[in-house]
């Protein structure tokens, strides 16, 4: 078994154990009083969202992990495998502090564009759809469906 399947495996159970049993124990040991409740969802939304997401990624993890990649040349093995994770950590950076400045829509959408064109995504214009895409759909489903509000641009709101 590959170090991929073992964490794929290994996060696939502790995503069922959550779901199974930590989510469902948030409602049980909740205090219910007898004001009025203000939210939209119950308290078990978000876990549950985040769990099967999770899921989903452990899942194919663990089914994708066993492939055969392409192999990079010799040259420069090094130093590729030490600047992807430097510029990824500076760019999620720069996404939380541009969240500040130009809001959660615009730095997320830059976030994705930049990690795409920095890491060569295979189609372009997927990746400018994806870039574009996910963070509407992200916001819209945070804000309209969840009720949490996003960082705006000061020059927006």
């Amino acid at each position: 078994m590959t170090g991929g399947r073992a964490i794929g495996l290994a996060c696939t159970v502790a995503s069922i154990l959550f779901l199974a049993i930590l989510v469902p124990g948030i409602d049980a040991n909740r205090f219910t009083g007898g004001g009025m409740q203000f939210y939209s969802v119950g308290p078990t939304a978000l876990p549950y969202f985040a769990g099967g997401l999770m899921l989903l990624f452990s899942v194919l993890t663990l089914i994708t992990s066993g492939q055969e990649r392409p192999k990079p040349a010799e040259s420069g093995v090094a130093s590729a495998s030490l600047w992807r994770p430097v510029v990824f950590i500076l760019l999620a950076a720069a996404l939380s502090g541009g969240m500040l400045i130009a809001g959660f829509l615009i730095a997320a959408i830059l976030f994705l564009l930049a990690v795409f064109w920095i890491y060569g995504a295979a189609s372009k214009p997927l990746a400018l759809g994806l870039g574009v895409a996910v963070p509407l759909g992200v916001d819209l489903v945070l804000r309209k469906l969840f009720y949490i509000p996003l960082p705006v641009a000061p020059f927006l709101s």
